[in-house]
């Protein structure tokens, strides 16, 4: 919903008796309105979500479930009301692409509506230009037939006319390579507005090395680089405010956690190893805080490797011990 309208939002609410921990749903903009008082408020004033004759109205204390009085009436009746102790407005937003000059969040659908009705137009006449004139056509000049007298062509018939002013030709076909060209310019042009390299989008680039292909992904990884840091910033928040659902303060509080992305690009393994091999030997950083770079590590592994460096370090295992010592002692 985020990538397709450009925001959306993620409901936190406590959990009911019983249950194991906070809710924490998706919501379509469609069909919820939150109203903030400025751009930059990590929460809104309030939402509301309307259903026929019934509306929800959310705030920081709770949610009211108002329905509408009969046909004419300007009157409200309040249903029910359900509080969520939270103390904010329990959505957070998620937005696809900073806010154009509108303060609106564009989708990624949106900036690309012009560009696919250039496209549809051009294979739209190239379709019509193919099958009417993409074969050369045939005319005789000079008679007029009946309508029940209708020209075969068959492999030993030959036709004889008896009019001296007969004409029997051939009108060429088309030429179909202007059109094919502005397809291939339109989505050129798609493209560049979706930041989508050409071996993606048209696959045109074939057997190319791996820096070529680095340079050529250099617009798209710069795009999910942006989407990466947008949407980790809304889960950060929606999780804090989970922690607050949750009655975990350390969770609520935490300002330090950060949403890990699992690399995806197209670099070697061989290169990328050794550049983080020189980065702990030249710039001193710790190897293990290296790890999470290597391209198809996650974070399991991670943690798996720094329990296995754990047991084989006699000093760590002693520091451990007496951590635990001390807590138990305090």
């Amino acid at each position: 919903m985020t990538f397709k309208y450009g925001y959306a939002y993620m409901m936190v609410w406590p959990a009911a008796p019983g249950e194991g921990g906070p809710m924490m749903r998706p919501k379509s903009p469609r069909t919820w309105y939150a109203h903030y008082d400025h751009p930059d408020d990590d929460f809104p004033r309030m939402a509301i979500k309307v259903s026929g004759d019934e509306v929800e109205l959310l705030d920081e204390e709770g949610i009211y479930l108002i329905r509408k009085g009969d046909r004419g009436s300007r009157s409200w009746q309040l249903l029910g009301f359900s509080a969520h102790g939270l103390g904010v407005v329990p959505l957070v937003r998620y937005m696809n692409a900073w806010p154009d000059e509108d303060m609106r969040p564009l989708g990624e659908v949106e900036k690309l509506i012009d560009v696919q009705d250039r496209l549809n137009q051009s294979v739209f006449d190239l379709l019509v230009t193919q099958t009417y004139m993409g074969s050369p056509q045939q005319f005789i000049a000079g008679i007029v037939a009946d309508a029940d007298d209708k020209v075969k062509a068959l492999a030993k018939r030959i036709w004889t006319f008896d009019s001296p002013a007969t004409q029997v030709g051939q009108l060429p076909q088309a030429d179909l390579r202007m059109g094919i060209s502005a397809i291939d310019n339109a989505l050129r042009m798609y493209g560049i507005k979706a930041q989508m390299p050409p071996n993606v989008l048209m696959g045109e680039m074939v057997n190319i090395s791996a820096d070529a292909l680095v340079a050529a992904n250099a617009d798209l990884e710069a795009k999910g680089a942006n989407r990466q840091s947008l949407l980790g910033e809304s889960h950060e928040q929606a999780f804090r405010l989970a922690g607050v659902a949750a009655m975990d303060p350390s969770v609520a509080a935490d300002q330090a956690s950060q949403v890990v992305w699992r690399r995806t690009d197209p670099r070697s393994l061989a290169s990328t190893v050794d550049a983080l091999g020189k980065m702990a030997q030249m710039l001193n950083v710790p190897s293990d805080e290296l790890w999470p770079m290597i391209p198809g590590v996650t974070q399991t592994d991670v943690e798996r490797w720094r329990e296995k460096a754990l047991d084989g370090d006699p000093f760590a295992q002693l520091d451990a011990l007496l951590t635990r010592q001390q807590q138990n002692l305090g």
